[in-house]
């Protein structure tokens, strides 16, 4: 608080004597430094404005007392700082080197406000905001009307400022990282100005677990490492805090099926050969395992989601009888209209308007001043237009009060808040949110690459096929928005060929050698792949029929010994067998044995004896056979089997043909 006083004195200065009125010195405050100032907060800087002396205290009684703007000289915002003077100035002569060459031109005043601008935001992505008018800005072109040439140049000085502020500060990250650093400071005091001035003011009560987070759908992609390197960072980071917060954190289901619809897009058009645009293009054309990755993220987004602590939630459950009247649909409408013209992106400004209303309805007419961790709710994005815009119109419909939380916030905010409340490294994350928005910034957009690639079609497709190899590299493409800032209209049929010969040279010509040999290894590294798999598949096959050996092998082995073992308990059952047949035989015997004596003794001729020989004779072959046969048969039948089932042969009689007589087994060929 102490630091932003010095920015107070001139607009205090100016009204020396005045009586201290909030809302007149908020709006001062912006007016002066663009930092939208509520006046809620201005009345709470009120005691820091007296302690530093800028304002004085008139009490007009025990109740009662007026505050007025202190008198006295001039106090200076900040001391000189030459070292920043000398960024200043080194960006002025960057940026008029690469205005001039296309015939643009800004005094260095203008220059150096642009570029303070855009590092007090930092926004580099004003091109996107106006992509939406390039189909009127080449109509308007069409004219002779002066005011349509002045705007159109105005617009594209515009689209310049954003690439040569975010390529001057890339190019610092390489060349001279001490000025970086600088910047970096600059805007963490920028960041923390804004979340105190217009969110949150310090307090002592880091306790935000009351506060429920919903993430926009780039934000988690951001999380999920599916945009650059540099927004990963920063997105984990931010993720590390709100951990530490204890906050709650959500998304709604309509985000998701937005992020399942960039992944699936992305990934069809890299599959299919065409063209893949965007961080996420870049970094499957960079490395193809990433592809894999995107595919496993798309499979399996809500176990993804899950693991990083975020729960899905349904707006259906916020469009009740109950929610209805916090944000009726006329301001859900008007929502969606502020985000942009009627024919553009429709269905991105309904989920995004949706988002917003649904924070509106939870929040259910709950509201806070300078307070977001009492908010409750907050939907948080990355996308400026979205969380000004939406401000803006719930401001105007009176759906929210000037001195609300708005239910919408940017992602750099939120990491100011979180910062004001646990502490940690503010650079550090500053310089994660600076680099991966002008990475971004630094992306050709799709109308560029097609716009080029078309002309150079119609020159000579060769070269058609030499730039898209050379926008594999991230100095061609810095080369590319260098040379054209992104505008469309600043590539013609007459100097593509000459952009070409530039984008080339500043690759050195060896750019194109690399992606060709990329290619080349690429194809080698696929074949060396496929000969690696059809080795691996032989030896698979191979494997296979060994093992399949080793199993007829043990088969047979198994086999023979159940044929041994049937053939053992064959015999055994014939022992039992014969055993029965012997004392059959035996009992027989001495049954005609004992009617031969008997006859003789009852007075019998002596015939009676032969004739009894006769009998047994002919009796020893049929007689034990034909009485005795199912007990004998059964005897052989309980051994066979229980010698089998000791030896623990299944479904033996279906595998094998026995030979009763011979007792010899043999497998049954299927």
């Amino acid at each position: 608080m102490k630091g932003l006083m010095p920015l107070f004195a001139p607009i205090i200065h100016e009204r020396s004597g005045r009586v201290f009125n909030a809302s007149e010195f908020a709006k001062a405050v912006q007016e002066k430094y663009d930092i939208a100032m509520r006046p809620i907060v201005a009345e709470g800087l009120i005691p820091k404005l007296v302690e530093s002396g800028l304002l004085t205290k008139e009490e007009k009684n025990k109740y009662v007392a007026i505050y007025r703007y202190a008198t006295g000289p001039e106090a200076r915002i900040l001391p000189r700082d030459d070292s920043f003077d000398a960024v200043l100035d080194e960006f002025c002569s960057f940026a008029e080197e690469a205005l001039s060459q296309q015939k643009l031109s800004a005094v260095r005043e203008t220059l150096k406000n642009a570029f303070l601008e855009r590092l007090k935001s930092m926004e580099f992505l004003h091109m996107l905001n106006g992509i939406s008018h390039f189909q009127e800005i080449r109509a308007l072109n069409k004219g002779s009307n002066g005011t349509t040439k002045e705007k159109q140049t105005a617009e594209q000085l515009t689209f310049a400022l954003d690439v040569l502020s975010a390529e001057f500060i890339t190019n610092l990250t390489e060349k001279d990282p001490s000025k970086l650093d600088l910047l970096v400071r600059i805007a963490s005091g920028s960041m923390i100005a804004d979340v105190v001035l217009t969110l949150q003011q310090p307090t002592s009560d880091t306790n935000l677990s009351g506060l429920t987070i919903a993430l926009d759908g780039p934000i988690i992609m951001d999380m999920l490492d599916l945009n650059t390197q540099e927004s990963m960072n920063f997105a984990r980071d931010l993720m590390d805090m709100l951990k530490r917060a204890k906050v709650n954190l959500i998304t709604f289901k309509h985000v998701l099926e937005e992020i399942r619809g960039a992944i699936l897009g992305t990934l069809e058009a890299y599959i299919n050969g065409e063209d893949v645009h965007g961080p996420l293009g870049y970094r499957l054309r960079q490395d193809s395992r990433h592809a894999t990755y995107a595919r496993a993220v798309l499979d399996g987004l809500n176990e993804f989601i899950e693991n990083l602590g975020i729960y899905r939630v349904d707006t259906a459950e916020v469009e009740g009888e109950d929610y209805v009247p916090y944000c009726p649909e006329e301001v859900e409408d008007a929502l969606r209209n502020c985000l942009g013209p009627l024919h553009e992106s429709v269905e991105r400004r309904i989920k995004d308007a949706k988002s917003v209303a649904s924070v509106i309805k939870m929040r259910k007419g709950h509201s806070t001043t300078a307070s977001i961790t009492e908010s409750r709710f907050i939907f948080v994005t990355r996308n400026v237009q979205v969380a000004r815009r939406t401000t803006d119109c719930l401001l105007a419909k009176k759906a929210i009060g000037y001195d609300d939380v708005p239910p919408c916030i940017l992602d750099r905010q939120l990491a100011g808040v979180l910062w004001l409340c646990l502490g940690g490294s503010l650079n550090e994350l500053t310089r994660e949110k600076l680099l991966a928005n002008c990475m971004d910034a630094l992306y050709p957009r799709p109308n560029l690459l097609i716009t080029v690639r078309r002309f150079l079609e119609n020159l000579d497709p060769e070269k058609a096929r030499i730039f898209e190899a050379l926008m594999r590299d991230k100095r061609a493409q810095r080369c590319l928005l260098h040379r054209t800032f992104g505008y469309t209209l600043a590539v013609t049929q007459d100097n593509v060929g000459e952009l070409l010969e530039e984008i080339k040279k500043s690759t050195a010509d060896e750019v194109k050698e690399e992606a060709y040999k990329r290619e080349k290894d690429l194809a080698q590294k696929y074949e060396e792949l496929y000969s690696s798999q059809v080795a691996e598949l032989n030896s698979v096959r191979t494997e296979a029929d060994r093992l399949r050996r080793e199993k007829d092998d043990l088969a047979a082995q198994r086999d023979e010994a159940d044929i041994a073992a049937i053939e053992r308990a064959c015999k055994a059952a014939r022992g039992v067998e014969r055993l029965r047949k012997t004392v059959v035989v035996c009992i027989y015997m001495l049954a005609v044995t004992a009617v031969a004596y008997l006859s003789g003794k009852a007075g019998v001729g002596w015939w009676i004896y032969p004739l009894c020989g006769l009998i047994a004779l002919a009796g020893f072959w049929f007689v034990p056979e034909k009485l005795f046969k199912k007990w004998i048969d059964k005897a052989w039948h309980k051994k066979l089997l229980s010698e089998i089932k000791a030896s623990k042969i299944e479904g033996w009689d279906q595998r094998f043909h026995l030979d009763r007589d011979s007792c010899a087994a043999k497998k049954i060929v299927e």
